[in-house]
């Protein structure tokens, strides 16, 4: 019995219902605490952030690096908006 899918991974390796695309748009955001990288380098406050995913913990980029983020790490937006000037 062949299983039915549902599903598909699409190019921005997110589940997609088969037949439709789901656009994502890119998000950034600051940090406003001190991030260690998965490389080992430690990201200070107020550095800029690419974000991928929703909910408590995302997926934070640095020029590659990969952070993996909880919701009190950063705050979204764009570092000019989030320092007020």
């Amino acid at each position: 019995m062949k299983q039915a899918s549902y599903c598909q991974l699409n190019s921005d390796f997110n589940l997609a219902p088969i037949g439709r695309t789901r656009k994502v748009t890119q998000r950034f955001g600051t940090l406003i605490v001190p991030v260690p990288g998965v490389s080992g380098t430690m990201y200070p406050v107020g550095t800029p952030v690419a974000i991928s995913g929703r909910g408590s913990s995302v997926d934070g980029f640095v020029d590659g690096d990969w952070l993996p983020l909880a919701w009190w790490e950063f705050a979204e937006g764009r570092t000019e908006d989030v320092a007020g000037s």
